[in-house]
């Protein structure tokens, strides 16, 4: 017997339908019995693709009956159902169509299903792919379950690979964290790292708080304005600082200590004083300065001191 599946697509290869003899030269009679048998199986193929068919057994061993009397699983068959009651998978799972064999339903990636893709009630698609001798889901359920909505209906993606065609991964959705290019977002720790990123106009809103940027002394060390625009210096010995990365519109306030032991010497910096001279740093306490570039020329001024 010959079942839909097995027909060719050669129209003159094909001399038995389901039983009924349709060789050249067959029995009139066996016509319409070949019309019939023909028409038993487009419906029968009808229901297949169309999820008509519902599944059996249990959640993660599914059995389904096709109607179609397959005797063996073939390349690239396709087969839709509706998922039994009560049979969403709780992980991977196994489904035996017409009792021909159990085969593992794996994702389109080759991996085992998550619990919850495959749902009670819900239509999916699978291909046979004699390769890997398994069933690939070609169309998994998207729930509250797969998509990881939680309380409030607020998306959280769980697991997601953004690439491209050379498979490099530009954004990656792991255990509460986005990572995007060198940015990452952690929702544990409600941080944000950003590493040689540029935010082109952003909008800060709520409580703006910058930590000052702290500058160990050492034999020499650089103002740099990307270390932050508040800079805490406390000196160990006379200085000579340099500059480091500075453009038209950086500015840094610096907050420099133990102005009674040591001195700053500023030439290297090649500051343009306002007033004309750099400022004599407090005996006791903080002494403040300013220090700001444009059209290519830092410009210093004594803020003031603090105790």
């Amino acid at each position: 017997m010959v079942d839909i599946t097995d027909w060719s697509a050669t129209a003159g290869s094909n001399a038995d339908v389901d039983g009924v003899n349709v060789a050249e030269g067959c029995d009139p009679g066996d016509v319409n019995n070949a019309m019939r048998a023909i028409m038993a199986g487009v419906a029968a193929l009808r229901d297949n693709i169309g999820g008509a068919n519902v599944s059996a057994g249990t959640a993660d061993v599914q059995t389904l009956t096709t109607g179609l009397s397959l005797a063996a699983y073939q390349q690239g068959v396709l087969i839709a159902f509706e998922a039994g009651a009560g049979l969403t998978n709780t992980g991977a799972c196994t489904l035996n169509i017409d009792g021909i064999g159990a085969k593992s339903v794996k994702t389109l990636a080759g991996a085992d299903p998550v619990a919850g893709v495959i749902t009670a009630g819900g239509i999916y698609i699978v291909a046979y792919e004699s390769g890997a001798d398994v069933l690939l889901l070609l169309t998994p359920a998207v729930s509250a379950t797969t998509l990881g909505l939680g309380t409030g209906d607020s998306p959280q993606l769980t697991a997601v690979n953004i690439g491209h065609a050379t498979d490099t991964t530009l954004a990656r959705v792991s255990a509460g964290v986005v990572s995007i290019e060198g940015v990452t977002i952690s929702t544990a720790s409600n941080t944000l790292t950003l590493t040689n990123k540029t935010l082109t106009d952003p909008q800060m809103v709520g409580t703006i708080k910058e930590d000052c940027y702290v500058i160990t002394d050492g034999a020499a060390f650089a103002i740099d304005p990307r270390n932050g625009s508040v800079q805490r210096v406390t000196l160990g010995a006379s200085r000579t600082p340099t500059a480091a990365n500075w453009a038209d519109g950086d500015a840094v306030t610096l907050k420099i200590a133990d102005g009674m032991a040591y001195a700053i010497t500023w030439t290297t910096v090649s500051v343009t004083w306002i007033g004309g001279s750099a400022p004599a740093l407090a005996a006791t306490g903080w002494t403040w300065v300013e220090l700001w570039r444009e059209n290519s020329t830092i410009y210093g001024k004594h803020a003031g001191d603090s105790a």
